[in-house]
């Protein structure tokens, strides 16, 4: 890995610690509930989709227009990733639900809500950036979207947000049972989260470098081929 690639890389990770510290801040100090947790890594689920669209039009496009393929597969990512979010809000909601009964009333719900509002915000905005600063930094300046295609593009965001959500998911349905008052399980379930998420992105990172290596060997092969 070159050393600007290693910078890049240092950097997106960093950013991704940074935004994923908040959540345990606003636990912490706030006493942001457990839906608030999980209502923001559903909005994350919904961001990782939006910037994966423009991956998939932009995917194998070195000066060059997008093909007709890329727009078809992009819209058709658009339908399948929406009935993916959908299934992951039946489960929310009643998730939600289970939350709310141990809660008792919506005065205790809204007494978690309310001080952490800010931050909250905060906490959303961050998430926008975070992906946005890593679809800038490493898909198009870092050159990533030359070596791809659309159709691995299209189906890479999968794994990782389903990793995420099931964790994100389970361990909401765990506190749920144990009553929603365990500050100290909140907090490892969004350090579970950090920790896999890292994983995630560091996982993509090797698997555009593979395609880097594959699409510069298959270059430096026909270069041969025409000698």
């Amino acid at each position: 890995m070159s050393l600007k690639a290693s910078k890049s890389l240092n950097s997106s990770v960093l950013v991704l610690i940074i935004v994923n510290l908040v959540p345990i801040f606003g636990v912490i100090y706030l006493q942001w509930s457990v839906s608030n947790v999980i209502l923001l890594y559903v909005f994350e689920t919904f961001i990782v989709g939006v910037f994966n669209i423009f991956k998939v039009v932009l995917a194998g496009t070195n000066k060059e227009l997008p093909g007709c393929s890329n727009f078809f597969l992009a819209g058709f990512f658009i339908i399948h990733y929406n009935g993916f979010i959908a299934i992951q809000f039946f489960f929310i909601f009643d998730l939600i639900s289970h939350l709310e009964k141990n809660n008792g009333t919506q005065e205790a719900i809204s007494r978690e809500i309310v001080p952490g509002l800010t931050l909250l915000g905060i906490a959303y905005l961050s998430i926008v950036l975070s992906h946005l600063y890593s679809f800038v930094k490493n898909y198009l300046i870092a050159g990533e979207y030359k070596y791809t295609d659309s159709g691995a593009q299209m189906i890479m965001p999968y794994m990782r947000v389903a990793v995420q959500q099931l964790l994100a998911l389970s361990g909401g349905y765990f506190l749920a049972s144990s009553g929603n008052k365990s500050m100290a399980l909140l907090v490892l379930l969004v350090v579970l989260k950090t920790f896999f998420d890292f994983l995630g992105h560091l996982l993509e990172r090797s698997q555009y470098k593979k395609m880097m290596e594959k699409y510069r060997a298959t270059q430096e092969e026909q270069g041969n081929n025409l000698q």
